[in-house]
């Protein structure tokens, strides 16, 4: 089947006939006039379709639709920022959507630090900033010793929304950040980051990754590799509600292995950040009582949590015995069941500072591409381009 009009765009997938098969199927929408349609699909095969909720306003997207409901997201609520400095100011313009609560609508928190410095805090630069009703708000910073800018500093500015609540952070992003200043040098040294490697595909993907880390210390980074962390343990058993039955040695492996890392990552409290490369020993995080990160009952219980190798505060903050969910009929992925002492956490935010970001490169357990829980070369050659694309192209 042939969608030869551009106005069709595919937009989601999820399984919108669940009383039919478990199979996932696709939705469109009709960009100029907001109709919604979703395609049936059995395996790769088109079996039937039908129209779904239409909303008219083009700047709105659906991310998320089960069959009794569609959830939609603002294409333009994500904040951006720009700076412009001057010897005698710094102008920010930004767009960040308002909080509105009843008849009130909110302004904006504004922080200045100089690189490497605290944030202006307790007392930001100002508070209540407003906006206009579409988010944007503009702001100019004349608050310095000398007549402007010191030329050569980089200034670091925060601009966060007031007035909310965590939760409503999960939905609208609430801060933005940026640098600025005059006539500043290129940044020569970006403290130190740590690539951690999973021990299964260190060896697969060498060349590759020492051409990454290459670029990373052309980039200013002091980087530290550990390219024999432990592999994460899949293995999990099903289970029946009210058994509690569906643990697995893994769950003790995964949780030495992760609290070894964790401890080798102290050893480095400096560093500014964490690459994790490959299946590396998944931590978990999530309870119950509508604790699941996209508000569907489904997705409640313990989700990936790898910002807790990124918080360097009291890891007994970090509770595994409360708010767990057993085993739950309720729950989409076995994984996601939670129970007490089983090394899975049931914090729905992170209950101190995490002080280094954290990212992952994972190609684990994708069946499109036959990666499973044990390394193959589908996976192999899924991370190689990420770090080499020459390397992958040429071959």
């Amino acid at each position: 089947m042939v969608v030869d009009n551009p106005d069709w765009r595919g937009l989601a997938t999820g399984n919108f006939n669940q009383n039919t098969n478990d199979w996932t199927d696709v939705s469109f929408r009709f960009l100029t006039i907001g109709q919604q349609s979703a395609w049936f699909l059995s395996a790769n095969l088109f079996v039937g379709a039908t129209y779904l909720k239409p909303e008219p306003d083009p700047a709105w997207r659906l991310y998320s639709q089960d069959w009794f409901q569609s959830t939609w997201r603002h294409k333009d609520i994500f904040p951006s920022i720009s700076a412009t400095p001057s010897s005698s100011s710094i102008v920010l313009n930004f767009r960040i959507k308002p909080f509105v609560q009843g008849n009130t609508t909110y302004g904006v928190k504004i922080r200045r630090r100089e690189v490497g410095g605290n944030w202006s805090n307790p007392d930001p630069l100002d508070m209540g900033v407003p906006t206009d009703a579409q988010g944007y708000g503009s702001y100019t910073d004349d608050n310095f010793e000398g007549p402007g800018p010191t030329p050569g500093m980089f200034y670091e500015y925060e601009v966060v929304r007031e007035g909310e609540t965590p939760a409503d952070k999960l939905y609208y992003p609430a801060r933005v950040i940026t640098g600025t200043g005059l006539s500043v040098s290129r940044m020569e040294n970006r403290g130190k980051i740590l690539v951690i490697v999973d021990t299964n595909v260190a060896p697969n993907i060498a060349s590759s990754l020492n051409a990454f880390t290459d670029d990373l210390v052309g980039d200013g980074w002091t980087v530290v590799v550990k390219n024999d962390a432990p592999r994460h343990n899949d293995a999990i058993l099903e289970c029946s509600p009210g058994s509690g039955i569906y643990r697995t040695a893994a769950d003790g492996t995964n949780k030495t292995n992760r609290e070894n890392l964790k401890a080798w990552i102290r050893t480095h409290s400096d560093a500014k950040g964490i690459i994790l490369v490959g299946h590396v020993t998944v931590p978990f995080s999530g309870g119950t009582g509508g604790a699941a990160p996209d508000a569907h009952g489904d997705h409640e219980g313990a989700w990936v949590a790898d910002m807790w190798y990124g918080d360097m505060g009291d890891d007994a903050l970090w509770t595994d015995g409360t708010g767990a969910t057993e085993c739950s009929v309720l729950l989409r992925f076995p994984h996601n069941f939670n129970r007490t002492n089983d090394g899975k956490f049931e914090k729905a935010f992170p209950p101190s500072g995490v002080t280094m970001f954290v990212g992952r490169i994972d190609f684990a357990r994708l069946p499109l591409w036959n990666t499973g829980n044990e390394p193959s070369q589908p996976e192999y050659d899924l991370l190689t381009p990420v770090f080499w694309q020459e390397s992958y192209l040429s071959n």
